[in-house]
């Protein structure tokens, strides 16, 4: 019955991902507490309610992601990027020689991005091992793939722009890429903009499933592939003609051989800074909005305190940092 009613399924295999900490630390204190009834249950409850909060957060991204696929007011972007272990160039039979073992450990890797604007496009990035994958790159890659958008007719001053990125402060969890965000609201480009994070070891989301099945069909199909080049027309055969997705029917690849130096120039032009916005305890979710728009009145917004609190990552009291913005026309809020 498996076999004919449902040979499309299959067990997956045991993931090689890094696992959360919390989740082995209460798995392991549930262990050692075999002996202590009273402690195991206040353990296992613990337990559970960190495995509400992480499904309560996934909750979130489902709802805009499908407020997004309607073409409503909403836009959601994911942005990730792919493991480089199949992307070494050279790629060639001949590699699997004996003599070639010190070649194949020396080969440059590409760095491959996956941008996923639900209801609208998908996008792959392709770019050599020399190119920095920095904020740089990021918000290069966002700024595309939302010209993109513009460009099939959508008016980004009626889109409230959802930035789901993984919870690591090197790429798109930082100050430069909350600055960029920022001046796009002022200016009045997008009405609002958040970044999102879900929760360290439980951040894997639909972007992940479109990578599996790309390496899947590099390891079958992709048996030579000298250049990055030959790269990048393997993703344009593989994007148009072996991945089903239905709402996102505009699919491209692109090449980044350089990008801008957007950190130094939103250095100069959003002179802000947020502290604390990575590590143990560090918000998982940005919102930008236009003063005008909150309804704050000026006198009342000498400076903004941004809540420092996730309720549903625990239940310290709210700690709050001050950051000045001396435009005052955009404000900067954490929330759940």
């Amino acid at each position: 019955v498996w076999n004919s009613q449902f040979p499309f399924l299959k067990f997956r295999a045991t993931s090689s991902h890094a696992q959360c900490t919390q989740c082995l630390r209460h798995q392991a204190l549930i262990s050692a507490y075999s002996r202590f009834l009273n402690a195991r249950v206040a353990q296992q409850k613990l337990y559970e309610a960190h495995l509400r909060a992480q499904y309560l957060d996934r909750v979130a991204y489902w709802q805009n992601r499908a407020e997004s696929r309607n073409r409503t007011l909403e836009l959601v972007v994911i942005q990730d990027g792919m493991d480089q272990g199949k992307f070494g160039v050279p790629r060639h039979p001949m590699m699997k020689a004996k003599s070639m073992e010190g070649l194949v450990a020396a080969r440059p890797r590409l760095h491959m991005t996956g941008i996923l604007a639900h209801g609208w496009c998908l996008a792959f990035a392709l770019s050599e091992s020399t190119l920095a994958k920095d904020s740089n790159t990021q918000i290069e890659l966002l700024a595309a793939v939302l010209t993109k958008i513009q460009e099939q007719g959508a008016d980004l001053s009626k889109l409230r722009l959802t930035l789901q990125v993984d919870n690591c402060c090197r790429e798109a969890k930082n100050n430069q890429v909350v600055r960029f965000l920022a001046a796009l609201v002022s200016n009045g480009t997008l009405p609002a903009a958040r970044i999102r994070n879900l929760r360290s070891g439980h951040s894997h989301e639909d972007i992940d499933q479109i990578f599996g099945q790309c390496a899947e069909d590099i390891l079958h199909n992709c048996r030579r592939a000298e250049t990055s080049d030959d790269f990048r027309r393997h993703l344009e055969h593989f994007l148009q003609r072996k991945i089903h997705r239905p709402h996102e029917e505009q699919r491209f690849v692109f090449k980044v051989d350089r990008t801008r130096d957007w950190k130094s120039f939103f250095a100069a032009s959003v002179p802000v800074s947020l502290q604390g916005i990575g590590g143990p305890g560090a918000p998982h979710e940005f919102l930008l909005e236009r003063r005008v728009d909150t309804g704050m009145s000026l006198e009342t917004f000498p400076a903004f305190l941004c809540n420092h609190y996730h309720p549903m990552q625990d239940s310290k009291l709210p700690k709050y940092l001050k950051t000045t913005l001396q435009t005052g026309r955009t404000i900067h809020r954490m929330s759940s």
